[in-house]
């Protein structure tokens, strides 16, 4: 299946989560947001979102400067 992953289609296989996913770009998830199909998700809920083909999931980090 097709999702579109921060503008770009991302080909993945089998059911996944969106912590599943996440999680196997090695992204650490403390100082992320993440954006499914236009809505800001709740890191407590991500165990609950399945992807589907067609989604957009927009992931964006925190990056400290000074």
């Amino acid at each position: 299946m097709k999702i579109r992953i921060n503008g770009k289609d991302t080909a993945i296989t089998g059911a996944l989560t969106l912590r599943e996913f996440i999680a196997g770009r090695n992204i650490d998830i403390k100082i992320i947001v993440v954006e499914y199909n236009g809505k800001i998700v709740r890191k407590d809920r991500l165990d609950n979102i399945v992807l589907k083909d067609g989604d957009t999931v927009e992931i964006i980090n925190f990056v400290g400067g000074g």
